[in-house]
Parts: C-alpha cells; sequence; structure tokens
C-alpha cells in the first residue's frame, strides 16, 4: 500500500504521466523535450542524459513509447508517433551537452 502510493506520488511529479493532464501543443521537438524529457533526462541524477549518446532514433521511441525501468510511457494521447519520431529524430542528432561550471 505505500509502494503504490509512493510510486503514485513519483509519476504525478513527471511530467506526462498524470491520465487529467491536457496533451500540450506541439511546438517541435525541442520544445517537447524541454518540457517533459530534459526534466529527468537533463542531468537529473539517476536518468540517463540521452543527447550525445548516438542512440538510434528507432531505440529512442521504443523506451518512450513502452517505458522503462522508472520511466513511464508516453501514451499517443500525449504524443502522437509522427511528433514521437521527430523528437527521437531530434535527441538522436544531437551532441553531447557541455557541462556547466
Amino acid at each position: 500500500m505505500v509502494v503504490t502510493f509512493i510510486t503514485a506520488g513519483i509519476a504525478s511529479c513527471i511530467p506526462g504521466t498524470n491520465a487529467k493532464e491536457t496533451r500540450q501543443t506541439w511546438d517541435g521537438p525541442e520544445h517537447f523535450w524541454q518540457s517533459s524529457c530534459g526534466y529527468c533526462h537533463g542531468g537529473a541524477a539517476g536518468a540517463p542524459e540521452l543527447r550525445g549518446t548516438g542512440l538510434r532514433p528507432e531505440v529512442i521511441a521504443i523506451f518512450a513509447r513502452q517505458g522503462a525501468p522508472g520511466m513511464p510511457p508516453f501514451h499517443a494521447s500525449e504524443i502522437s508517433d509522427a511528433e514521437l519520431k521527430q523528437l527521437a529524430e531530434w535527441i538522436s542528432a544531437q551532441p553531447k551537452p557541455q557541462k556547466q561550471p
């Protein structure tokens, strides 16, 4: 019971995981990254940085759609297949971010 509560609490803090959340307007892959992905994958402890890793877009899209350990899936109601493809290609093409001093 406690585990369920904690898991639900964590999931509700992650953008794109609240079932009551309305679908955000698609403003391109960089905007989606900044508003949904970069929260965890942009330097947060425990979530790997995806940019500059050489991951193929197909792999990125599979993990985003199906989820991964500690990462909820992004459903078609949150990001369409076409948008997800653009996002995955954008992530794959990004260079490794420079560390901030």
